[in-house]
């Protein structure tokens, strides 16, 4: 009887050992996380916007998660960067969707041509809010965790040899543009859109491959764009959306204490700040960076009228994006299409 007793208490501690993931973890031990990230550990996104995020982390759970950083992609490549997230090579990434057309459609109604928030720091907010607000919205993102998300300062014209400064100026210009209604919206004014890898375009902007293409501002210094570009135009295009993810068993595996306190630092407050400073900080800085290289950008804002005629072009492809959705069973699209240009209205960070 006692050695049975002893027999099935040694089975069951060895049954714990065993067990798979964080959550069975002795409190006081560190679960460390791998996060895929795509920046550079000298970036500005590093230094305000990713590092204060992995302390704040840190702090939050007294230390008891500790946050290794693979920046440069070291541990996936950006195009794989939600996989590595699904099958656990990673434990959070950086997402930049970017690079998956179609895999969260309805979150798309965060690039739809011509929406215009007022800032990134404004459209992240807006953002997170619609996720909480719509589960068909937070569904697109399954089975991954979403920490965070953030949609883009907007896109606008950066070209070579030519200033566009109306939609007349667009025919034939050949120009990198994100895919969906982006792309289907600058083919209806006559451009030319490409598809062209962010390593491949210095060259092909130098050799004339391209006529210019669609670029948040804060990019710009990154790849030197300033070297082979001469006019930047202020028409706000679109904007891109990225998304701080983790694996969902890294993630169920963790203690509710935990989660709790990760949620804490992320979600609308870490939106928020991932809009702010690496977005909208980042297109101010890039100015400062162009020019103490001795580069000018010729800047062009067009006048009210002619920026509401871009608007006005637009409006077919909005109207298609919410036939699609409801083609595809989203019957809540114009709910939420309407709810973001509402708080876009009545949001001010």
């Amino acid at each position: 009887m006692k050695r049975t007793f002893l027999t099935l208490l040694a089975t069951t501690l060895v049954g714990i050992l065993i067990m798979d993931g964080p959550a069975c973890a002795a409190p006081d031990k560190v679960i460390t996380l791998r996060y895929a990230e795509g920046t550079s550990q000298n970036s500005h996104e590093a230094r305000d916007t990713i590092i204060p995020w992995v302390k704040s982390v840190e702090k939050a759970t007294n230390g008891r998660i500790k946050i290794d950083v693979y920046w440069d992609n070291t541990l996936c490549k950006p195009m794989d960067a939600w996989e590595a997230a699904k099958s656990g090579v990673a434990d959070i990434s950086f997402a930049m969707m970017g690079f998956w057309p179609g895999m969260t459609p309805l979150a798309d109604v965060f690039s739809l041509p011509v929406l215009a928030f007022d800032s990134s720091e404004q459209a992240s907010i807006i953002a997170w809010k619609l996720l909480e607000q719509y589960p068909s919205l937070r569904d697109q993102f399954k089975p991954l965790k979403v920490l965070a998300i953030a949609p883009s300062s907007a896109y606008e014209f950066l070209t070579t040899k030519k200033q566009i400064k109306t939609m007349e100026d667009v025919k034939g210009l050949k120009l990198r543009i994100a895919g969906g209604p982006p792309t289907e919206y600058i083919k209806s004014i006559g451009g030319v859109p490409m598809v062209v890898g962010m390593g491949d375009v210095y060259t092909n902007l130098q050799k004339g491959v391209m006529d210019g293409m669609a670029v948040a501002v804060g990019t710009i210094p990154a790849f030197r764009l300033y070297e082979v570009t001469k006019y930047l135009t202020h028409i706000p295009l679109f904007h891109l959306y990225a998304t701080r993810v983790m694996n969902p068993k890294t993630w169920d595996n963790l203690p509710k204490d935990l989660q709790d306190a990760i949620m804490s630092v992320s979600g609308l407050k870490a939106s928020q700040n991932w809009g702010k400073y690496s977005f909208d900080e980042g297109g101010l800085n890039a100015r400062n960076v162009w020019k103490k290289a001795g580069h000018e950008l010729i800047e062009h804002t067009p006048p009210a009228e002619e920026l509401a005629r871009w608007k006005e072009a637009a409006r077919p492809f909005t109207q298609k994006w919410v036939r699609d959705m409801r083609a595809a069973g989203y019957t809540d699209a114009q709910s939420i299409l309407d709810t973001s240009q509402n708080m876009i209205k009545t949001t001010k960070p």
